[in-house]
């Protein structure tokens, strides 16, 4: 497979690389993998996601107020994030977003 790069593009990996101290393919090449890995991570991970975010809540067994505190300490959102009304429990533990 080849890729062609613009030369400001080039020149950018090229000064990555030397700052980590890798060759010029392996910053393209974890480069690429990050980019391609964004969209799985966007809807499991994401803080922006609210479906995912009251789906992985879910998933972790702890009660919303809990993982909400935990995603506001990592993420340096504010005390009142998400805000009133963000999401609606339509069964006990299961949330969803109060605007669907």
């Amino acid at each position: 497979m080849t890729v062609t790069l613009s030369p400001d593009t080039v020149a950018k990996a090229r000064k990555l690389a030397d700052r980590e101290g890798k060759s010029l393919d392996v910053v393209v090449n974890e480069i690429l993998e990050e980019i391609l890995d964004l969209p799985g991570m966007l809807e499991s991970e994401s803080p922006t996601a609210p479906d995912n975010d009251n789906n992985a809540a879910n998933r972790s067994g702890k009660p919303l107020s809990v993982y909400l505190a935990e995603q506001r300490r990592k993420y340096g959102y504010p005390d009142d994030w998400p805000g009133e009304g963000a999401a609606t429990e339509v069964d006990p533990g299961f949330f969803v977003p109060a605007n669907r």
